[in-house]
């Protein structure tokens, strides 16, 4: 009956909105909703003995607050007999109109009531707010993101300082003792204070974060316009069931957590005392080596853990906000707090593992201050990215079979055999469906993508410590740099999302999450380029993996590998987001294939599958030649870490999908409006294509880490070996190394 309504408003309280669609009567049996000041429904002719005090108001909102002459109706005797808004826009003077409501009216009662009724106008389903004397209840503007931002900034600007006046002796004496080499070719500027200042920005930045989600309350409040986010009327049963289905997903994931990380904690303990022994054997009972490798590791597998629980913890807490969101008109609000809460997990994660990983640097360099012991210091660094990838399988392999298990259980119990909808809430294996979503989708894929992050720096870091010896600590921590600046870009480009150009329609969704991508590529050209020229000197030797040369390289050279990995991550990204989104031809004629049976569509799907890893396959060929071709196998490591240079804003994406699937989970479960569970399935089925997308780029950098690796595996068998072992790289046609290669190509299928 259009976009008007009803403000009901009990003395001394704060009112609340009521769209008249809602308030049509249903004959005379009950109105279609509970009275505010009750949790049941009311029939007419029972409010017909406590009548009401209302008003009849033609008004125009701009102008001042309406005024109350008041006259006595019963609730039965109120009709909308037109209620037609049109909320405009005008650049001038940015005035709305409003409609009038018509009341039938009886006479005054001479009993005095505490109750008023006011119609109001109401602005647009879209979500534009009301003028005039409702300013006062509008959400807060852009100014508070403003103040967040500047805040950040001043504080990583003293962070910077600081840090680099603390490196300032240090650098002086590496300077003095490397005092063959002209310090303006490899040290004009300390990477020390950009890569501590980018890892703490990126932790804080995930706090405030946090912190908005945090103000959004867990309480049901229906639709309404005219109410900001964190205020407004509260829906006591309904709100009880979105805290008890939160408290269940919340209990069962942390269960699932506390117990696969206890087997994870004992794995660490036995493996950690496996790689001291090894490696100090292996050295010639060198155990500060072998204690340096076995800490990394440990290191490593602690922070792993740690990101995967505090981003299984944040997209549980953002789940039920996600869906209260959803409960408002637009789709801004809902967007950016499962937004945020994917921005949490990327800007933590991130964050978290380049301090780890730094400080580790700086503490292994007071064992090793010679630039011709750092092929040491990096060995000793590789154990990080080994502890990293071991929680990453667990949490990949044990969370994602869990997830499966539970998800296609919860189908089989409830469509198959009861025929009851998705996410019923008769159905009890929906919380363990949600619960998946957490553990493995969320945790699971930041462990994985976490261990790609730190095997690919200490990869190119093994490859690269050679550079030392005549580009100093600066140049060779260049890999670290990229990432660090990674994250200032990808801080930038998330306003994007959430303030610049904000997610009106449903069709925005997924442009503001390409545009992300897009985004956060391009800015990392200009970003790439300053970070070479300004850690990297004119010209620096880099010893070749295979043969006894020695090549000379220069920043653009290193600039154009990082380049290269970036743009081969986003055509990637973009090819599966093509293959996998319902907005483009193959997901469509994916679907159309199921009217002829399921045979059909899965013969469609699995060659829609192939088809689909022809273009990225081809991408990763083209990159691994060109960065070999510029920089030997550092420019292949250089690649990787570009690959995965806006790590923060791929797992932002990556978490989201989670966090929008499991808010649909909760709306149905708890049995809200219909458009709420059809806005969050909207929200999800973007969210599935940016879970795909993760996925594109864990393959993809896999792809290239696992053959840094094996360069950085072959350089240092090299140097402990005297160039006797691998001079002249490994040759494939030798019967054990062919033999063993076709066993590892069956290893994934075993």
């Amino acid at each position: 009956a259009g976009s008007g309504g009803l403000l009901l408003r009990k003395a001394g309280r704060r009112p609340r909105f009521w769209p008249t669609r809602l308030i049509g009567l249903r004959g005379e049996e009950a109105w279609p909703f509970p009275f505010p000041w009750t949790d049941e429904f009311v029939s007419p002719s029972a409010c017909s003995r406590e009548p009401l005090r209302t008003e009849i108001i033609s008004l125009d909102l701009s102008a001042a607050p309406p005024p109350r002459s008041v006259r006595s109706v019963s609730p039965s005797a109120i009709l909308p007999v037109a209620t037609m808004m049109e909320a405009t826009s005008d650049a001038a003077d940015d005035r709305a109109t409003a409609g009038s409501m018509a009341l039938r009216r009886k006479r005054p009662s001479t009993r005095p009531s505490s109750m008023e009724t006011q119609a109001v106008a109401t602005e647009t389903e879209e979500g534009q707010q009301s003028k005039g004397w409702l300013r006062s209840r509008r959400r807060p503007g852009k100014q508070k993101y403003a103040l967040i931002l500047a805040t950040v900034l001043v504080v990583s600007t003293t962070i910077m300082g600081v840090v680099l006046r603390a490196t300032e002796n240090d650098t002086l004496n590496l300077n003095a003792r490397m005092s063959d080499v002209k310090q303006s070719e490899f040290n004009r500027s300390s990477a020390t204070a950009i890569i501590i200042t980018a890892a703490i920005l990126g932790m804080v930045w995930a706090l405030a974060q946090f912190l908005l989600i945090s103000r959004i309350p867990v309480k049901s409040e229906g639709i309404s316009d005219s109410t900001g986010l964190v205020t407004g009327s509260n829906d006591e049963a309904t709100t009880r069931r979105l805290t008890e289905i939160y408290n269940a997903i919340y209990e069962g994931a942390e269960s699932f957590l506390r117990a696969e990380y206890r087997i994870c904690a004992w794995f660490i303990c036995v493996f950690g005392a496996i790689i001291f022994i090894l490696v100090a054997w292996g050295t010639g009972w060198d155990f500060a080596r072998g204690l340096f490798t076995a800490l990394s590791f440990v290191l490593g597998a602690c922070t792993s853990i740690l990101s995967g629980y505090l981003g299984m913890k944040v997209a549980v807490y953002s789940n039920v906000r996600t869906t209260v969101s959803a409960q408002k008109s637009g789709w801004t609000l809902c967007f950016n707090t499962a937004f945020r809460a994917g921005a949490v997990m990327g800007f933590a994660l991130c964050g978290l593992g380049i301090f780890m990983l730094y400080i580790s640097l700086l503490a292994f360099r007071i064992h090793y201050p010679q630039a011709e012991d750092w092929i040491y210091l990096t060995e000793c660094l590789t154990g990080y990215g080994l502890g990293g990838s071991s929680i990453a399988m667990f949490g990949r392999v044990g969370g994602g079979i869990y997830t499966k298990a539970a998800d296609v259980g919860a189908d089989l119990v409830g469509k198959v055999v009861h025929g009851i909808p998705e996410d019923d809430p008769r159905n009890p294996a929906t919380i363990a469906d949600n619960v998946g979503d957490n553990v493995g989708d969320v945790a699971g894929m930041g462990s994985d993508l976490f261990g790609s992050f730190a095997e690919a720096t200490c990869a190119a870091l093994v490859l690269g410590s050679s550079i030392g010896l005549s580009g100093g600590w600066d140049a060779m921590v260049f890999p670290v740099a990229v990432s660090a600046v990674g994250i200032f870009v990808c801080l930038l480009c998330s306003f994007i999302a959430t303030d610049i150009s904000t997610v009106k329609k449903e069709a925005d969704v997924e442009k503001a999450l390409k545009i992300q991508l897009i985004s956060t590529t391009i800015l990392m050209v200009p970003a790439v380029y300053f970070a070479s020229e300004t850690f990297l000197p004119g010209e620096f030797e880099l010893r070749a993996t295979v043969g006894l040369d020695v090549i000379t390289l220069h920043p653009w050279q290193a600039c154009m590998c990082v380049i290269m990995g970036a743009f081969g991550g986003l055509i990637i990204g973009l090819i599966t987001e093509y293959y996998t989104s319902h907005s483009y031809k193959p997901v469509r004629e994916l679907a159309d294939s199921c009217k002829t049976g399921a045979a059909t569509n899965m013969i469609y799907g699995i060659a829609l599958g192939y088809k689909s890893a022809i273009i990225p396959v081809l991408v990763l060929a083209v990159v691994v030649y060109g960065s070999f071709a510029l920089a030997d196998m550092y420019g292949v490591s250089l690649a990787a870490i570009g690959f995965l240079s806006n790590l923060a804003t791929g797992l932002t994406i990556d978490v989201y999908g989670p966090v929008c699937d499991n808010a649909g989970g909760i709306a149905e479960m708890a049995e809200l409006e219909p458009y709420v569970r059809e806005k969050t399935d909207a929200l999800d089925a973007a969210g599935n294509t940016t879970a795909a997308i993760g996925k594109g780029f864990a393959i993809g950098s896999a792809a290239l880490v696992s053959l840094a690796l094996f360069g950085a595996f072959v350089t240092r068998i090299r140097h402990s070996s005297a160039d006797e072992l691998f001079q002249d790289g490994v040759n494939m046609l030798e019967p054990v190394t062919f033999s063993f290669l076709i066993v590892g190509g069956m290893i994934p299928f075993a």
